[in-house]
């Protein structure tokens, strides 16, 4: 009785999203008007502004994923997840940890993604930055260059810039529009880059030599953030195996011996016990990922 409810529920939230994609194109001199005097975030939740005041981090960190969703479609895909990992749940007579399941699956992925495109665009950051200097050096306009580096560069960190300099023409002033770049990338690197051209515009000099030398800092800064990282290696891939031990055990034992595993499960003293060991599992995962990470 309980799948056709599921059934139902995944396909509406299916629509809702597919909905909600399609109201979000609208005319497009109105929505260049917008831009022009609206935060992005604004303009991406037209008619959903309440929960897009109520969902500012979350939108940041959809941004930093690089997912165009509106809060309309996070939400909707947020229901999908929930019911999907539901009705895995119920097959299982655990719908509260099938739930739950969902939507850390969904999270995951989406952090996943942000840590590649963070790291993407870190990589990219340095000769992007060249580059803009060299255009400078050249005789091309701050604006000039951006686009150059939009178009000669890389996504995602190519796209990034095109959307400052977009932002720029469409009579953003620099400070509002640097402020948008770095929410967008979410990186130290990103917040020296905007820091470095604020402080330029305010005190003059010459900025092709301000950007050779952020790029210097910036190598040198991810060179010793790689020795870090191959210091802490080890501690990394010892956490990565103690998590998954626990988890590796309980498939095993439920593809050989189901009504064995199944206790912790049916049994309200099984599910206590497993509650408790999640618990601690996860406070072991914060604790070593605290211990490895070393921020720079």
């Amino acid at each position: 009785m309980m799948w056709p409810v599921l059934a139902g529920g995944f396909l509406t939230a299916a629509c809702i999203a597919w909905g909600l994609s399609a109201a979000s194109e609208a005319d497009l001199g109105k929505r260049l008007l917008r831009y022009a005097s609206r935060s992005m975030e604004e303009e991406r939740v037209e008619g959903v502004a309440t929960i897009a005041r109520a969902m500012p981090a979350w939108l940041a960190f959809l941004e930093q994923a690089g997912v165009s969703w509106t809060p309309g479609q996070a939400l909707a895909v947020l229901a999908v997840h929930g019911l999907v990992g539901l009705a895995i749940g119920l097959a299982l007579n655990v719908p509260w940890l099938g739930f739950s399941g969902g939507l850390l699956l969904l999270y995951l992925r989406l952090r996943m993604g942000r840590a590649r495109r963070t790291q993407r665009m870190a990589e990219q950051l340095p000769d992007a930055i060249m580059l803009l200097a060299t255009a400078l050096r050249s005789g091309f306009g701050f604006q000039q260059g951006l686009q150059l580096v939009a178009r000669e560069g890389a996504a995602p960190l190519a796209p990034e810039l095109g959307r400052l300099s977009t932002d720029m023409a469409l009579g953003a002033d620099l400070e509002t529009a640097l402020l948008r770049l770095q929410a967008r990338m979410g990186t130290t690197d990103g917040e020296m880059l905007a820091s470095a051209l604020l402080v330029q515009r305010q005190t003059g000099g010459n900025l092709s030599e301000i950007l050779v030398n952020l790029h210097e800092t910036i190598r040198d800064r991810q060179a010793v953030h790689g020795q870090v990282r191959t210091l802490t290696a080890q501690g990394r891939l010892s956490g990565i195996v103690l998590t998954l031990i626990p988890v590796g055990i309980g498939l095993a034992f439920y593809v050989l011996n189901r009504d064995y595993l199944m206790t912790l499960v049916l049994d309200p003293r099984g599910r206590i016990m497993s509650g408790v060991c999640l618990v601690l599992m996860l406070s072991g995962i914060y604790m070593i990922k605290r211990i490895v990470t070393i921020t720079l």
